[in-house]
Protein backbone atom coordinates (compact mmCIF):
# COMPACT_ATOMS: atom_id res chain seq x y z
CA UNK A 1 0.00 0.00 0.00
CA UNK A 2 2.41 2.23 0.74
CA UNK A 3 4.66 1.48 -2.28
CA UNK A 4 1.43 2.48 -4.41
CA UNK A 5 1.08 5.98 -2.48
CA UNK A 6 4.69 6.41 -3.59
CA UNK A 7 4.21 5.37 -7.28
CA UNK A 8 1.25 7.76 -7.41
CA UNK A 9 2.74 10.58 -5.48
CA UNK A 10 6.13 10.14 -7.85
CA UNK A 11 4.10 10.24 -10.97
CA UNK A 12 1.86 13.47 -9.63
CA UNK A 13 5.43 15.29 -9.14
CA UNK A 14 6.45 14.57 -12.96
CA UNK A 15 2.93 15.36 -14.15
CA UNK A 16 3.22 18.60 -12.14
CA UNK A 17 6.80 19.32 -13.50
CA UNK A 18 5.87 18.34 -17.24
CA UNK A 19 3.92 21.54 -17.99
CA UNK A 20 6.90 23.41 -16.94
CA UNK A 21 8.30 23.86 -20.37
CA UNK A 22 5.59 24.56 -22.91
CA UNK A 23 4.16 26.90 -19.88
CA UNK A 24 8.03 28.95 -20.14
CA UNK A 25 7.61 28.54 -23.99
CA UNK A 26 3.88 30.25 -24.06
CA UNK A 27 4.58 33.29 -22.11
CA UNK A 28 8.19 33.76 -24.22
CA UNK A 29 5.82 33.91 -26.99
CA UNK A 30 2.76 36.18 -25.27
CA UNK A 31 5.28 38.52 -24.49
CA UNK A 32 6.73 38.51 -28.17
CA UNK A 33 2.65 39.33 -28.92
CA UNK A 34 2.59 35.92 -30.78
CA UNK A 35 -0.85 34.83 -29.27
CA UNK A 36 -1.33 32.07 -31.38
CA UNK A 37 1.93 29.87 -30.80
CA UNK A 38 1.42 30.90 -27.21
CA UNK A 39 -2.07 29.68 -27.17
CA UNK A 40 -0.79 26.50 -28.67
CA UNK A 41 1.70 26.06 -25.34
CA UNK A 42 -0.39 26.91 -22.95
CA UNK A 43 -3.17 24.45 -24.17
CA UNK A 44 -0.75 21.68 -23.53
CA UNK A 45 -0.06 22.57 -20.29
CA UNK A 46 -3.70 23.15 -19.74
CA UNK A 47 -4.74 19.38 -21.29
CA UNK A 48 -1.63 18.13 -19.09
CA UNK A 49 -2.50 20.37 -16.13
CA UNK A 50 -5.98 18.15 -16.34
CA UNK A 51 -3.70 15.13 -15.62
CA UNK A 52 -2.62 16.21 -12.35
CA UNK A 53 -5.99 15.19 -10.07
CA UNK A 54 -4.52 16.82 -6.85
CA UNK A 55 -2.57 19.74 -7.87
CA UNK A 56 -5.60 22.23 -8.39
CA UNK A 57 -3.51 25.32 -8.63
CA UNK A 58 -1.42 24.27 -11.59
CA UNK A 59 -4.95 24.20 -13.39
CA UNK A 60 -5.90 27.32 -12.22
CA UNK A 61 -2.56 28.55 -13.80
CA UNK A 62 -3.13 26.96 -16.83
CA UNK A 63 -6.64 28.12 -17.44
CA UNK A 64 -5.21 31.74 -16.69
CA UNK A 65 -2.53 31.58 -19.33
CA UNK A 66 -4.99 30.06 -21.94
CA UNK A 67 -7.61 32.88 -20.62
CA UNK A 68 -4.79 35.89 -21.27
CA UNK A 69 -4.13 34.65 -25.25
CA UNK A 70 -7.85 33.73 -25.40
CA UNK A 71 -8.50 37.96 -24.31
CA UNK A 72 -5.54 39.33 -26.53
CA UNK A 73 -6.91 37.94 -29.70
CA UNK A 74 -10.22 39.37 -29.41
CA UNK A 75 -11.94 36.32 -27.91
CA UNK A 76 -13.58 37.81 -24.85
CA UNK A 77 -16.21 35.30 -23.76
CA UNK A 78 -14.06 32.31 -24.28
CA UNK A 79 -11.19 34.43 -22.48
CA UNK A 80 -14.21 34.87 -19.41
CA UNK A 81 -14.76 31.14 -19.24
CA UNK A 82 -11.11 30.37 -18.86
CA UNK A 83 -10.92 32.77 -16.07
CA UNK A 84 -13.95 31.86 -14.21
CA UNK A 85 -12.47 27.84 -14.32
CA UNK A 86 -9.44 29.41 -13.06
CA UNK A 87 -11.07 30.94 -10.32
CA UNK A 88 -13.14 28.04 -9.17
CA UNK A 89 -9.61 25.93 -9.19
CA UNK A 90 -7.59 28.63 -7.36
CA UNK A 91 -10.18 28.59 -3.89
CA UNK A 92 -7.26 27.03 -1.68
CA UNK A 93 -5.49 29.35 0.97
CA UNK A 94 -2.03 28.52 -0.69
CA UNK A 95 -3.45 29.58 -4.22
CA UNK A 96 -4.21 33.04 -2.93
CA UNK A 97 -1.63 34.66 -5.12
CA UNK A 98 -2.96 32.57 -8.01
CA UNK A 99 -6.93 33.57 -7.43
CA UNK A 100 -6.01 37.61 -6.62
CA UNK A 101 -3.70 37.14 -10.57
CA UNK A 102 -7.16 35.49 -12.03
CA UNK A 103 -9.60 38.12 -9.83
CA UNK A 104 -7.46 41.08 -11.67
CA UNK A 105 -7.87 39.66 -15.04
CA UNK A 106 -11.74 38.74 -14.76
CA UNK A 107 -11.92 42.27 -13.80
CA UNK A 108 -10.33 43.40 -16.88
CA UNK A 109 -12.87 41.43 -19.11
CA UNK A 110 -16.15 41.88 -16.82
CA UNK A 111 -15.45 46.12 -17.56
CA UNK A 112 -14.72 45.61 -21.01
CA UNK A 113 -17.98 43.75 -20.79
CA UNK A 114 -19.19 46.76 -19.17
CA UNK A 115 -19.90 45.05 -16.14
CA UNK A 116 -18.40 47.83 -13.85
CA UNK A 117 -19.64 47.27 -10.80
CA UNK A 118 -19.02 43.13 -11.37
CA UNK A 119 -15.34 44.21 -12.42
CA UNK A 120 -15.19 46.43 -9.01
CA UNK A 121 -16.61 43.64 -6.58
CA UNK A 122 -13.58 41.28 -7.79
CA UNK A 123 -10.99 44.01 -7.26
CA UNK A 124 -12.38 45.14 -3.87
CA UNK A 125 -12.63 41.59 -2.48
CA UNK A 126 -8.82 41.57 -3.76
CA UNK A 127 -7.43 44.41 -1.92
CA UNK A 128 -9.74 43.86 1.31
CA UNK A 129 -8.48 40.16 2.02
CA UNK A 130 -4.70 40.27 2.20
CA UNK A 131 -1.81 42.73 1.35
CA UNK A 132 -1.50 41.89 -2.37
CA UNK A 133 2.57 41.91 -3.96
CA UNK A 134 3.55 44.92 -5.94
CA UNK A 135 2.77 42.99 -8.93
CA UNK A 136 -0.53 42.01 -8.38
CA UNK A 137 -1.24 45.44 -6.91
CA UNK A 138 -0.48 46.92 -9.94
CA UNK A 139 -2.29 44.69 -12.03
CA UNK A 140 -5.25 45.99 -9.61
CA UNK A 141 -4.82 49.80 -9.61
CA UNK A 142 -4.93 49.26 -14.10
CA UNK A 143 -8.18 47.84 -13.33
CA UNK A 144 -9.32 49.97 -11.74
CA UNK A 145 -8.37 52.75 -14.16
CA UNK A 146 -9.90 50.65 -16.87
CA UNK A 147 -12.84 51.38 -15.26
CA UNK A 148 -12.37 54.88 -14.74
CA UNK A 149 -11.79 55.19 -18.49
CA UNK A 150 -14.98 53.30 -19.28
CA UNK A 151 -17.11 55.74 -16.59
CA UNK A 152 -15.32 58.53 -18.47
CA UNK A 153 -14.00 60.09 -15.29
CA UNK A 154 -10.82 60.75 -16.53
CA UNK A 155 -9.13 63.23 -14.21
CA UNK A 156 -9.66 60.36 -11.30
CA UNK A 157 -8.24 58.03 -13.68
CA UNK A 158 -5.12 59.49 -14.34
CA UNK A 159 -4.57 60.66 -10.27
CA UNK A 160 -4.80 56.89 -9.33
CA UNK A 161 -2.41 55.49 -11.91
CA UNK A 162 -0.03 59.06 -11.05
CA UNK A 163 -0.46 57.94 -7.29
CA UNK A 164 0.76 54.71 -7.72
CA UNK A 165 3.11 55.20 -10.30
CA UNK A 166 6.22 53.55 -8.03
CA UNK A 167 4.13 49.93 -8.48
CA UNK A 168 4.85 49.87 -12.48
CA UNK A 169 7.56 48.35 -13.67
CA UNK A 170 9.15 48.44 -17.89
CA UNK A 171 9.96 44.75 -17.49
CA UNK A 172 6.09 43.59 -16.54
CA UNK A 173 4.92 46.33 -19.30
CA UNK A 174 2.48 47.73 -16.27
CA UNK A 175 4.60 51.08 -17.42
CA UNK A 176 3.61 51.40 -20.42
CA UNK A 177 0.07 50.00 -19.57
CA UNK A 178 -0.43 52.89 -17.40
CA UNK A 179 1.06 55.75 -20.04
CA UNK A 180 -1.10 54.32 -22.51
CA UNK A 181 -4.03 54.14 -20.14
CA UNK A 182 -2.82 57.99 -19.29
CA UNK A 183 -2.98 58.90 -23.44
CA UNK A 184 -6.20 57.53 -23.76
CA UNK A 185 -7.47 59.48 -20.92
CA UNK A 186 -6.14 62.93 -22.66
CA UNK A 187 -7.54 61.59 -26.04
CA UNK A 188 -10.87 60.65 -25.14
CA UNK A 189 -11.15 64.35 -22.70
CA UNK A 190 -10.36 65.86 -26.46
CA UNK A 191 -6.76 66.83 -25.62
CA UNK A 192 -5.30 65.02 -28.60
CA UNK A 193 -1.88 66.74 -28.28
CA UNK A 194 -1.48 66.60 -24.65
CA UNK A 195 -2.00 62.66 -25.49
CA UNK A 196 0.62 62.41 -28.76
CA UNK A 197 3.12 64.06 -26.35
CA UNK A 198 2.55 61.40 -23.71
CA UNK A 199 3.01 58.57 -26.48
CA UNK A 200 5.63 60.05 -28.13
CA UNK A 201 7.69 59.34 -24.76
CA UNK A 202 7.38 55.48 -24.60
CA UNK A 203 11.07 55.09 -25.40
CA UNK A 204 10.79 51.73 -27.79
CA UNK A 205 12.85 49.61 -26.10
CA UNK A 206 10.77 49.75 -23.04
CA UNK A 207 7.77 48.27 -25.07
CA UNK A 208 9.01 44.76 -24.16
CA UNK A 209 5.31 43.36 -24.75
CA UNK A 210 4.95 43.28 -28.90
CA UNK A 211 1.32 44.16 -28.54
CA UNK A 212 1.76 47.78 -27.15
CA UNK A 213 3.76 48.69 -30.65
CA UNK A 214 0.70 48.26 -32.65
CA UNK A 215 -1.64 49.72 -29.99
CA UNK A 216 0.47 52.84 -29.55
CA UNK A 217 0.96 53.56 -33.12
CA UNK A 218 -2.70 53.41 -33.94
CA UNK A 219 -3.32 55.97 -30.75
CA UNK A 220 -0.91 58.23 -32.81
CA UNK A 221 -2.49 57.74 -35.91
CA UNK A 222 -5.75 58.60 -33.93
CA UNK A 223 -4.13 61.71 -32.47
CA UNK A 224 -2.91 63.11 -35.22
CA UNK A 225 -6.35 62.93 -36.82
CA UNK A 226 -8.34 64.63 -34.42
CA UNK A 227 -5.49 67.46 -34.72
CA UNK A 228 -5.98 67.74 -38.13
CA UNK A 229 -2.40 66.71 -39.50
CA UNK A 230 -3.45 63.96 -41.61
CA UNK A 231 -0.48 63.33 -43.59
CA UNK A 232 0.61 62.30 -40.58
CA UNK A 233 -1.96 60.45 -39.75
CA UNK A 234 -2.10 59.06 -43.28
CA UNK A 235 1.94 57.96 -42.92
CA UNK A 236 0.85 55.73 -40.26
CA UNK A 237 -1.92 54.26 -41.60
CA UNK A 238 0.41 53.45 -44.60
CA UNK A 239 2.92 51.19 -41.90
CA UNK A 240 -0.02 49.68 -40.03
CA UNK A 241 -1.76 48.15 -43.18
CA UNK A 242 1.24 46.60 -44.20
CA UNK A 243 1.16 44.27 -41.32
CA UNK A 244 -2.21 44.41 -40.40
CA UNK A 245 -3.13 40.60 -41.18
CA UNK A 246 0.18 39.72 -38.60
CA UNK A 247 -2.12 41.53 -36.01
CA UNK A 248 -4.34 39.55 -33.73
CA UNK A 249 -7.53 40.29 -33.75
CA UNK A 250 -7.60 43.06 -30.96
CA UNK A 251 -5.33 45.36 -32.23
CA UNK A 252 -6.70 45.07 -36.17
CA UNK A 253 -10.26 46.24 -34.55
CA UNK A 254 -8.29 49.00 -33.49
CA UNK A 255 -6.49 49.62 -36.50
CA UNK A 256 -9.68 49.56 -38.76
CA UNK A 257 -11.26 51.75 -36.42
CA UNK A 258 -8.76 54.52 -36.66
CA UNK A 259 -8.54 54.04 -40.38
CA UNK A 260 -12.54 54.96 -40.35
CA UNK A 261 -12.22 57.72 -38.07
CA UNK A 262 -9.08 59.62 -40.68
CA UNK A 263 -11.26 58.53 -43.87
CA UNK A 264 -14.48 59.91 -42.27
CA UNK A 265 -12.17 62.81 -41.59
CA UNK A 266 -11.24 63.06 -45.36
CA UNK A 267 -15.05 62.54 -46.29
CA UNK A 268 -14.58 59.39 -48.01
CA UNK A 269 -16.99 57.75 -46.94
CA UNK A 270 -17.40 54.97 -48.97
CA UNK A 271 -13.27 53.74 -47.59
CA UNK A 272 -14.89 54.99 -43.80
CA UNK A 273 -18.08 52.33 -44.03
CA UNK A 274 -15.49 49.82 -45.41
CA UNK A 275 -13.08 49.92 -42.51
CA UNK A 276 -16.07 50.55 -40.16
CA UNK A 277 -17.49 47.30 -41.66
CA UNK A 278 -13.73 45.87 -40.76
CA UNK A 279 -13.80 46.82 -37.36
CA UNK A 280 -17.22 46.02 -36.61
CA UNK A 281 -16.14 42.20 -37.94
CA UNK A 282 -13.41 41.47 -35.28
CA UNK A 283 -15.06 43.74 -32.43
CA UNK A 284 -17.40 41.77 -30.18
CA UNK A 285 -17.88 43.69 -27.03
CA UNK A 286 -20.15 46.90 -26.63
CA UNK A 287 -16.65 49.45 -26.24
CA UNK A 288 -15.44 47.90 -29.38
CA UNK A 289 -18.65 48.31 -31.79
CA UNK A 290 -19.56 51.67 -30.50
CA UNK A 291 -16.84 53.82 -32.55
CA UNK A 292 -17.26 52.08 -35.61
CA UNK A 293 -21.14 52.16 -35.67
CA UNK A 294 -21.25 56.01 -34.68
CA UNK A 295 -19.01 56.22 -38.01
CA UNK A 296 -21.46 54.31 -40.24
CA UNK A 297 -23.70 56.15 -38.79
CA UNK A 298 -22.01 59.63 -40.10
CA UNK A 299 -21.48 58.03 -43.64
CA UNK A 300 -25.28 57.65 -43.29
CA UNK A 301 -25.96 61.16 -42.70
CA UNK A 302 -23.89 61.70 -45.71
CA UNK A 303 -25.99 59.51 -48.18
CA UNK A 304 -29.00 61.31 -47.13
CA UNK A 305 -30.38 58.33 -45.04
CA UNK A 306 -30.86 59.66 -41.33
CA UNK A 307 -33.03 56.39 -40.23
CA UNK A 308 -30.31 54.11 -41.07
CA UNK A 309 -28.18 57.01 -39.11
CA UNK A 310 -30.92 57.43 -36.43
CA UNK A 311 -30.86 53.55 -35.89
CA UNK A 312 -26.96 53.36 -35.83
CA UNK A 313 -27.06 56.15 -32.82
CA UNK A 314 -29.56 54.37 -30.65
CA UNK A 315 -27.81 51.06 -31.10
CA UNK A 316 -24.94 53.16 -29.49
CA UNK A 317 -27.15 54.62 -26.68
CA UNK A 318 -28.27 51.38 -25.50
CA UNK A 319 -24.98 50.05 -25.48
CA UNK A 320 -22.95 50.10 -21.96
CA UNK A 321 -20.20 51.93 -22.88
CA UNK A 322 -18.02 55.31 -22.12
CA UNK A 323 -20.09 58.02 -21.75
CA UNK A 324 -18.24 59.53 -24.70
CA UNK A 325 -19.64 57.92 -26.93
CA UNK A 326 -22.87 57.87 -26.16
CA UNK A 327 -22.23 62.27 -26.33
CA UNK A 328 -21.06 61.57 -29.58
CA UNK A 329 -24.27 59.29 -30.70
CA UNK A 330 -26.64 62.26 -29.19
CA UNK A 331 -24.84 64.87 -30.20
CA UNK A 332 -25.65 63.42 -34.06
CA UNK A 333 -28.95 62.49 -32.95
CA UNK A 334 -29.51 65.88 -32.31
CA UNK A 335 -28.25 67.35 -35.45
CA UNK A 336 -30.61 65.18 -37.43
CA UNK A 337 -33.69 66.43 -34.92
CA UNK A 338 -32.16 69.98 -36.14
CA UNK A 339 -31.94 69.04 -39.87
CA UNK A 340 -35.28 67.44 -39.95
CA UNK A 341 -36.92 70.72 -38.20
CA UNK A 342 -34.93 73.23 -40.79
CA UNK A 343 -33.54 71.23 -43.24
CA UNK A 344 -32.81 74.49 -45.44
CA UNK A 345 -30.99 76.25 -42.06
CA UNK A 346 -29.00 73.15 -41.27
CA UNK A 347 -26.29 72.52 -44.13
CA UNK A 348 -23.58 70.33 -42.92
CA UNK A 349 -22.38 68.13 -40.07
CA UNK A 350 -20.34 70.08 -37.86
CA UNK A 351 -19.86 67.26 -34.91
CA UNK A 352 -17.92 69.55 -32.43
CA UNK A 353 -20.83 72.65 -32.66
CA UNK A 354 -23.28 70.39 -31.94
CA UNK A 355 -21.52 68.36 -29.31
CA UNK A 356 -21.07 71.66 -27.43
CA UNK A 357 -24.67 72.06 -27.41
CA UNK A 358 -25.37 68.40 -25.94
CA UNK A 359 -22.72 69.16 -23.34
CA UNK A 360 -24.46 72.37 -22.16
CA UNK A 361 -27.74 70.94 -21.96
CA UNK A 362 -26.14 67.55 -19.94
CA UNK A 363 -24.00 70.42 -17.32
CA UNK A 364 -20.94 68.57 -18.62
Amino acid sequence: MELFIFVVLLLEALLILLPAVPNRLGLKHYREGNYVRAERYFRFFYRTSKMVILYAPLRATAANNVGLTEMMQNRLPEAKEFFEEALTNSRKPSSKRTRFLVQSNLAFVEAFHGNLEKAERLLDSMTSEAPLSTALQANAILARAYILLFRGQYADGEALINSSSTLFSDKSGTQTSSSILIACYRLYDNKPDQALNILNSISPSKVHIKHFGAVIETLKMNCYTEMGRLQEAETIQATLLTRIDLMSEFDQRSAYSGIALLASKREDWERARYYADLALSVAKIPHARAYPLLIKARAFVHYNNPIRAKALCEEVLQMPVMPYYHRKAEALLMYLAQKEAAPILVQSYNPSVVAESVYRQQGT
